[in-house]
Order: structure tokens, then sequence, then C-alpha cells
């Protein structure tokens, strides 16, 4: 039979008398009605073994092969099964699709990454301090990159579906990087001298982020937001009455209430679940939180850089953004979970590699676009209640659109993290963060060791217009490599 060829069936669905090359089997020969009855299990096979393993499941060994259908052995009788009966392979059942787009589920956690920015600037003391500052910057960096390490250990329990060892990794978890990370600010705080106000501040930014993260990986959005949603009214009142001294100490004991609450919903959601099929944490699994980990690490400095979270170099910064920023955060999960549903369905409808490819990129650059857009309507009203007469238009622009570019490229970095790619997106944002910090504190670190350089090369570009260039290298960089991960179907199976 001539590749391509399938010939008809014959009467009872065996062979065809127009095939030259196919016999028919005879009704009287024993293997007719053997063939009928495995008609569905030859179709379906891809290499006479099949049959023949088939063949010997069902008890037909080679005597019974000799004695009841006149064949010298089963071997030779699942090769004849296999040359009588068309291939008609039936169509794989597909696996239930496991990226579910839940829009609500993913505003919502947008809105929950944005509302303690209302907390932490009513709780911030007046303080400009380098020590201060340092503080704080180093207990958000810390608490967001062991927040990302700790999900991804939730995360993958989860895949795994042990419900039981994610509460576990989540719960042991929970407490000891609180416990290490708060020891470690404390003595920080003592070796520098930083006032108990902001060492309170600090801890509780670490306590909350890492029960936050073991909230959300649960599915407890909204537990989390009835905590959340008074301690943020509070607050905002406190803002609106310009933070009189004598409200400070009862909204320092209400964010304190709120604090611990949010600690003891994390341990309570940890609590009483199914046994876990794996208990211990395996040195590989720390090995592979690690990237997500330095992932943290980048991604709070560029954002912190970006939105001006840290001293600016020279001019006022545009801090509001980093709310724009948090509330994206929700669209841009919806955005990646929409896009990986989307690859998913085109593997069961492209017709080739190279189809899948093209579409996969295509797609790629859409839902970016759709997340650029969508991080540039958030941004404009902020920038929009900044402006006031005598203000460059354009330098206020140049400044609010650094940090909706840094936005971009994290979310092709975010992305690429999911799919299992990390090297490549470690290597470009710790260069362009290494950049953007000689950017706009080049002159300071030279001052420093100005020992080996006595006379520091003046900067002459804007930073900010410097930043914008770095952040919009590291986005054309991401895209490119994106490009290429998403065109491989290895990455989405």
């Amino acid at each position: 039979m001539s590749a391509g060829t399938v010939p008809e069936v014959a009467p009872a669905g065996l062979g065809t008398a127009d095939g030259p090359t196919v016999r028919v089997l005879a009704p009287t020969d024993p293997a007719h009605q053997l063939a009928h009855q495995m008609e569905q299990t030859c179709a379906n096979a891809v290499d006479p073994l099949e049959i023949a393993a088939a063949l010997e499941a069902d008890g037909i060994n080679d005597r019974s092969a000799r004695e009841r259908f006149r064949r010298p052995d089963v071997f030779a009788l699942a090769r004849e099964l296999f040359a009588v009966v068309p291939r008609n392979p039936a169509e794989p059942q597909r696996e239930p699709c496991p990226w579910q787009v839940q829009p609500l589920t993913h505003m919502t956690r947008g809105v929950l990454f944005a509302l303690p920015g209302a907390c932490y600037v009513a709780l911030t003391p007046l303080f400009f301090g380098p020590v201060q500052l340092t503080l704080l910057v180093v207990a958000l960096v810390a608490s967001w990159s062991a927040g990302q390490g700790l999900a991804y250990l939730g995360w993958s329990r989860l895949g795994q579906l042990d419900r039981g060892g994610a509460m576990l990794v989540l719960r042991k978890g929970f407490l000891l990087l609180s416990g290490i990370l708060v020891t470690g600010l404390v003595g920080m705080a003592a070796l520098t001298g930083a006032e108990l106000g902001v060492v309170a501040l600090a801890a509780g930014l670490v306590v909350y982020l890492l029960a936050a993260t073991v909230l959300l990986v649960l599915g407890a959005e909204w537990q989390l937001m009835s905590v959340l949603l008074p301690l943020v009214a509070v607050c905002l009142t406190y803002l609106v009455l310009g933070r009189p001294f004598s409200l400070s100490g009862w909204v320092g004991g209400v964010s304190a209430t709120c604090l611990i609450a949010i600690a003891l919903l994390a341990l309570r959601n940890t609590r009483g679940g199914p046994p876990a099929k794996r208990g211990s944490l395996r040195a590989r699994d720390s090995v592979r939180a690690l990237p997500h980990v330095l992932f943290g690490v980048l991604a709070a400095g560029m954002v912190l850089l970006a939105t001006g979270g840290l001293p600016a170099a020279d001019g006022p910064s545009v801090p509001s953004t980093a709310v724009s920023l948090s509330l994206s955060m929700g669209i841009a999960e919806w955005l990646l979970t929409g896009y990986r549903q989307h690859t998913y369905d085109l593997l069961g409808r492209c017709q080739g590699i190279g189809e899948f490819s093209r579409q996969a990129r295509v797609s790629l650059l859409t839902v970016w676009f759709y997340y650029l857009m969508s991080t540039v309507s958030l941004t404009a009203p902020v920038l929009a209640l900044r402006w006031e007469p005598g203000v460059d238009e354009i330098d206020l622009a140049i400044r609010g659109a650094v940090p909706v570019v840094a936005a971009a490229a994290l979310f092709i970095a975010l992305l690429l993290q999911a799919m299992g790619v990390s090297g490549f997106v470690l290597a470009s944002c710790a260069v362009a963060l290494i950049v953007d910090v000689f950017i706009l504190y080049g002159a300071e670190i030279l001052a420093m060791v100005d020992i080996f350089i006595p006379q520091p090369t003046p900067i002459w570009l804007d930073p900010i217009e410097a930043q914008l260039g770095t952040f919009g290298a590291l986005t054309v960089a991401l895209l490119i490599y994106g490009g290429v991960v998403v065109g491989r179907v290895s990455r989405h199976v």
C-alpha cells in the first residue's frame, strides 16, 4: 500500500477488495473474527508490536496463534492484523487547560498590591536620613525577594496536587523567614541607631508581605481584603486630617492589630489541610527557588528606582506612579494567564510548528501591548494630578514614562520566569539595574572611591532620560528573546 493510501473498509471493516497490497481475510479464516473484536486496537496502533502486546494481554500466545489462528506465532498474527485493518487513530483526549482566566481574582490581587501603599504613606515617619531610608529599603527588598521564593515553593507543591505539602511549606517558610528577616532588621537598627518607629514599620512590612504571599498562594484574597480594608480606611482618614499627632498612637495601634490579624490568618489557612504527600523540603527545591529570589531582588530594585521610591539624583520624583504599577499587577496576571491559556489552545489548533510559533509570537506582542496601554492609562491620571502651572510637561511625561517602560520590561520577565527561563532574565535585569544605579548615583559612588579616580568623569546625559533609555533597551532585549522562547513548543507543554 502506497504512503498515504487508506484502504476502504471491507465488509465487517477489514481490508479492501481494491487495495493491491492489502489481503482481505476470508470469512472462514479464524483471524477474521479476531480482527473484528480488536478493530479499535488495530486502528489506533502505530506498530504491530502494540497489537502483539494487546493479544498477549488477552491471553493469546504463540501456541494459541498456531492452534487457533493457524499463524506461526503471535507476532505474525499481529503483523497480519496490522496490515488488514486501516489506520484510523482516535484523536487523543486533551487534558483540561491548567490556565484559567479569573478576571475578578486577578483584579482583586492588583488592588491588594496597591492598598498597602496608603498605609505605608500614613505610617512612614517624617524621616529623610540615610539610615532610616536604608532600613526601609532593605526591608522591602528582602521581604519581596523572600516572598518570591516562598510563593514558588508553594505553587510548585500545588502544581503537584499536594495542597497539604504546600500549606506545610508556606507555614514553615512564613515563620522562619519572618523570624530571620525581623531579627536581621533589629540587629541592623541596633548598629545604625535607627529610631524605634522605623524599626517597627520595617518589621511590619516584612511580616505583612510574607503573610500576604501565603494567603494569595492559597487563594484567600478576600480574607486578606476583609482585614486590609479597615486599616486602609483608617490610614486614609488620618492622611486627610493632616496626620494629627494626637491620632498617631491610635492609628499605630489599629495598624498593629490588623497586622497581627493578617499574620494569624496566614497561620490559620496553613493548618488543618490534607496530609502532605511530601513533608520535607528537598535541597533541589531550594535551588530551584533561588532564581525567583534573585528576580525578586532585581525587580524590587528596578521598581524602587523607576518610581522614585529612593531619593532621586536631581529634581522631584514621581513616587505616586508606584500605585499605578501596583494596580497594573492585577492586569498583568490577567493577561499572562490569558496568554498561557491561548497558547495551550493553539497547540490543539495549529497544523504545524511553524504556524504555532508565528501565532504565539504575535499573541505575545499583543498581550504586551495591551499591558503597556493599560499601564499608561493608569499612570496618566497620576501625572495629571501632579501637574501644576510652571511644571515642564515634557519633563513630567518623561519621568512618568520611566516606570511605565520598567513595568513593560518586567511583564515580559515575569512571563519568561513562569516558563522556566531564568538565566537571560536575571542577567539582563541585573545589568539594567547596575546601569540605572550608576546613572542616578554615579557621582556619589565615584566620590567614595576618589582615591582611585581623582577626577570622576561627569555624566552629561540627563539621568531621567538615561533611565528611560536603559529600561527601554531592557524591554527590547526581553521582547526579542521572549519571541524566541515562546516560539518553542516545548515551553508550552
